[in-house]
């Protein structure tokens, strides 16, 4: 098929709930279910204003914030992207938290 060799990964960005993040899972399920289509679900970022102060100040993120929790986010979704892996579930989203 056309499809074949094609992937899709979902990347949430600007989570601010663990019920934010359970929106990659429905997604993942819904192209499942509905479009008959297999879907990495790879990660989030989550919501951080300094994120929107660097690019209104066209500054890049990543550099004028190497400690951030996002930094490390965005590692991750992309390690998981390059490897087919898939978003688990953090113990302390289940608690509503967003780490």
């Amino acid at each position: 098929t056309e499809l074949s060799g094609f992937s899709v990964h979902i990347v949430l960005n600007q989570v601010r709930s663990s019920a934010d993040i359970t929106v990659g899972e429905n997604l993942k399920s819904a192209c499942r279910n509905f479009l008959g289509l297999s879907v990495t679900f790879a990660g989030y970022t989550r919501h951080d204003e300094a994120v929107t102060k660097n690019i209104n100040n066209k500054e890049p993120f990543m550099l004028f914030n190497s400690r951030s929790p996002i930094v490390q986010q965005i590692k991750t979704l992309t390690e998981n992207i390059v490897t087919g892996g898939d978003f688990t579930m953090h113990k302390d989203l289940v608690n509503g938290r967003v780490p």
